[in-house]
């Protein structure tokens, strides 16, 4: 059997159902796409055909990547443990960034376990659509972060993600969020409003505990379950606001 040495770190695109996924270097004639109901199969002879462009340079973690404008990213990329491109961590000091959506050729994922955490000059963050995970500590401890742009493929804002974001005062969390971490935004004291676009599943605890300003958190449906220290400390929120979180047996 043939080793696709050249794909085996790269995603293919299925041109039937658009599915992107990695080969499993095994593929003597066919490869075939994983995606129940479409088994598109690939010709081994055809597959340059579904690759994307050659990667500029070989993304171990801390590589950094090349911007479609020549210039050199600031930040720095890996794999998780499904393969997928995350950002892992950042040079310098910068007071912004933006996060791509692709790194030579490869979708970013996520933000990677304290990414970001300490940058304390760190103002602004505009995230992907393609990102669907902050991972643990992502931004802990970034104390001038005053806004964070969202994409709308986020699904989880894990533990710890946000904490310490003593200069963060509202946070929009976009609609496929199922799940807000342990003390995910714990400690942000100047976090006033917080708006849920969609139906989070999980709210865990800690999660807003000691935003002593947050006095709005609007939400068109509300989270399924909201554990007991979710919102210790937040004095501002109206009490019939956090009745409201803990009726109906949740």
């Amino acid at each position: 059997m043939k080793i696709l040495s050249t794909a085996q770190t790269r995603q293919i695109c299925c041109p039937r159902c658009g599915n992107t996924f990695f080969p499993d270097g095994t593929g003597a004639l066919m490869i075939i796409c994983p995606v129940i109901g479409c088994g598109h199969a690939f010709q081994l002879a055809d597959l340059d055909k579904f690759l994307p462009p050659p990667a500029r340079q070989n993304m171990v973690t801390g590589a950094t990547a090349t911007l479609g404008d020549g210039s050199i990213s600031p930040l720095t990329f890996g794999r998780n443990d499904m393969g997928e491109m995350i950002v892992t961590g950042v040079s310098g000091s910068p007071s912004a960034i933006t996060v791509p959506a692709m790194v030579n050729g490869l979708a970013v994922m996520g933000i990677g376990p304290r990414a970001f955490a300490g940058q304390t000059q760190l103002r602004r963050v505009t995230l992907p659509d393609t990102v669907a995970v902050i991972d643990v500590g992502a931004f802990a401890g970034c104390e001038a972060l005053q806004s964070v742009s969202f994409g709308k493929g986020l699904t989880l804002l894990d533990n710890e993600c946000f904490s310490g974001c003593t200069s963060l005062d509202s946070v929009i969390i976009p609609a496929k969020v199922t799940e807000i971490g342990r003390d995910a935004f714990a400690g942000c004291i100047s976090l006033a409003q917080v708006e849920v676009l969609g139906a989070v599943e999980v709210i865990r605890d800690g999660a807003f505990a000691g935003c002593s300003e947050l006095s709005v958190f609007n939400y068109s449906v509300r989270p399924v379950r909201i554990a007991p220290g979710a919102f210790a400390g937040c004095y501002l929120l109206p009490q019939k606001v956090q009745a409201d979180f803990y009726s109906s047996g949740q």
